[in-house]
């Protein structure tokens, strides 16, 4: 049977203390030059053997793309230990860790059957750490292990968890918890363990196909003698069967001989995937296989299996990655779907899915700072463009820029500051292009240069028909003007071109204690009598109830520019009508005497 998993191949590292730095550096290195997908990274013995968490700390920071599968006994190291450390080196290194757990005898557990249950709550202490779909802290209780509220620790993606064994009720356990199965090659033992694994998995509701299969090999190349001896050709014959017939999608060398690994990773691995390819049907792997408990999550009313399958990223409510998109800066959500598009096509895609679903909301989003809220939903589809975050300069000498919807303001700055350019856009690096340049575009620079889409000059945008049209001052200038200032109505933005400014200004820096107060910019005073101070935060904005404003000694001023010496405030007002905004404080729109809002500091006198 085929599970329909893409195949990998990897390395066994060897774990031994006599293997010295030098060692581990050759074998790390040759493996990634060598193509392969994974190390596996021995648990070893403690105390005789090098430690795997600190092994694996420094094969990440050697490598790019290797992928590290972690070996470790959880009776030698407690779950909650083992799932923080896991968590953050998958940060670190970008989704690229696996963890193998192996059973055995532990103070608390005694017998086969106590140290397969002792594993299985491990897994399950490891899971509700990662678990951050599910707010509050983490909590379990069995008995091998117990947490009473601990903080939970996520990992960049879903991190597979594999099982190694053979015996009944480790298999049980594979097809109830675990992501992978680890065994031998022994044809008749993949066998019996295939149909174990098969039917514990169906019992607890999940599919088969769930879980990988992974096998260990040793060899060597030159006079046949047996099994994965001999050419090339001779370990091809040998290990398509363990793919074709049962399901093997991972195969690991356990090798210390470098001729050999070479030959495996240049000669046996590229053979064995054209000879799996001309046996088995056209796309017999890559689709990807949702656990059962990221179904049970899925919202009514949304076609998953008719998601487009050619978008960058398809986000469910089960997902890990769920987590960090579900809701924007300042407002929750719970979406049904969100569709990741990292190109116009997969936009134009993800429209054409929500145009089949009528009845459900849409949102789209940038980088999830609106204050509206209308970048999440609940229960409906979002369409994320963050990953379109290219910023390409396109004319040096016209300054001209083209900025995708999904950078952020902190990138663009670094982008155009080795060009000695500046332009005009939010007060926060974090908040993305797209958002704010169709909201107009106020930050610190707008009093000298004026709003973002003053220096905007072209966009591609996306209509609701799926169709992708370029709009300006010559072409669909209609559109144009909608598109500057008209928000989330026109949000659905491919690219932007704008123009520069030179930077005639140098940067902010923050105030500190013990330092003179910088002196504040003028401030324009709006139709409502509001000062609005174009600055860093820590200058004073000072809001006055509607009406008039006034100079300190009453003279209207009628929207004029005031100067740093004149206090936009009505003729007679106290100080009680003023409002300091300083960093650190939270801030509340509370009614005034006039009945207009004003926006105050808690912890501050009213």
């Amino acid at each position: 049977m085929n599970y329909g998993h893409a195949l990998r191949f990897g390395l066994h590292l060897p774990s031994d203390a006599g293997c010295g730095p030098g060692r581990l550096v050759e074998v790390v290195s040759l493996a990634e030059q060598w193509g392969l997908d994974l190390l596996v990274i021995s648990a070893g013995t403690a105390g005789d053997d090098l430690e795997p968490s600190t092994v694996a700390s420094w094969v990440a920071g050697a490598t790019v793309s290797l992928g590290l599968v972690l070996e470790a006994r959880p009776a030698t190291l407690h779950p909650a230990m083992l799932a923080r450390a896991v968590a953050n080196l998958d940060q670190l290194t970008e989704g690229r860790v696996e963890v193998a757990l192996q059973a055995g005898p532990s103070a608390a557990a005694s017998g086969t059957a106590d140290s397969v249950a002792a594993l299985g709550e491990a897994i399950a202490v490891v899971r509700e750490l990662w678990n951050v779909l599910d707010r509050g802290l983490g909590r379990f209780t069995g008995r091998f292990y117990r947490l009473a509220g601990t903080q939970k620790a996520a990992p960049a993606r879903d991190v597979p968890i594999s099982v190694d064994g053979q015996n009944q009720d480790l298999l049980r356990l594979v097809g109830l918890q675990a992501d992978e199965w680890s065994t031998g090659c022994d044809a008749p033992t993949l066998t019996q363990g295939d149909r174990a694994v098969d039917e514990a998995a169906r019992g607890a509701g999940r599919d088969p196909r769930e879980i990988r299969r992974r096998v260990t090999i040793r060899g060597g190349f030159g006079e046949r003698t047996g099994k994965f001896t001999g050419t090339a050709a001779d370990w091809v014959n040998d290990l398509l069967p363990l793919v074709v017939e049962h399901g093997v999608g991972t195969i690991v060398l356990d090798t210390e001989e470098r001729d050999v690994a070479a030959g495996f990773a240049s000669e046996v691995a590229p053979a064995l995937r054209a000879a799996v390819d001309a046996v088995l049907p056209r796309g017999w792997s890559g689709a990807r296989v949702r656990r059962s408990g990221v179904l049970a999550r899925r919202r009514p009313g949304i076609d998953y299996e008719g998601a487009p399958p050619g978008m960058a990223e398809v986000v469910e409510p089960g997902d890990l990655a769920y987590a960090r998109l579900r809701s924007g800066y300042l407002r929750g959500g719970a979406p049904g779907i969100i569709l990741r598009a990292a190109t116009n096509e997969q936009v134009t895609q993800a429209l054409a899915f929500a145009r089949r679903h009528p009845g459900v909301a849409l949102s789209r989003r940038s980088a999830g700072h609106g204050v509206s809220g209308r970048s999440t939903n609940d229960g409906g589809i979002v369409i994320d463009v963050s990953l379109m975050n290219a910023i390409e300069v396109l004319d040096r000498k016209t300054r001209r820029v083209r900025i995708g919807p999904g950078a952020r303001w902190a990138e663009v700055a670094a982008a155009l500051e080795p060009y000695g350019w500046a332009l005009s856009s939010g007060d926060y690096g974090g908040v993305g292009v797209g958002g704010l340049t169709t909201a107009g575009g106020i930050g610190y620079l707008a009093r000298g240069h004026g709003l973002t889409i003053d220096r905007l000059r072209a966009v591609e945008t996306v209509l609701a028909d799926g169709s992708v049209v370029r709009a300006g001052d010559s072409e669909n200038p209609d559109l144009f003007w909608a598109v500057r200032g008209g928000g989330r109505e026109f949000r659905d933005r491919h690219c932007f071109r704008v123009r520069g400014r030179r930077r005639r200004c140098g940067r902010f820096r923050p105030a500190h204690p013990g330092r003179e107060r910088p002196r504040a910019p003028p401030r324009r005073v709006g139709p409502g009598g509001r000062g609005l101070t174009a600055g860093p935060p820590q200058l004073r904005h000072r809001a006055a109830p509607a009406g008039r404003a006034t100079s300190a000694g009453g003279e209207p001023h009628h929207g004029r520019l005031l100067g740093p010496g004149d206090r936009a405030r009505p003729a007679g007002a106290t100080g009680r009508d003023l409002c300091d905004v300083r960093p650190g404080h939270r801030h509340h729109l509370l009614r005034g005497r006039d009945g207009q809002r004003e926006r105050r500091p808690t912890g501050l006198p009213r």
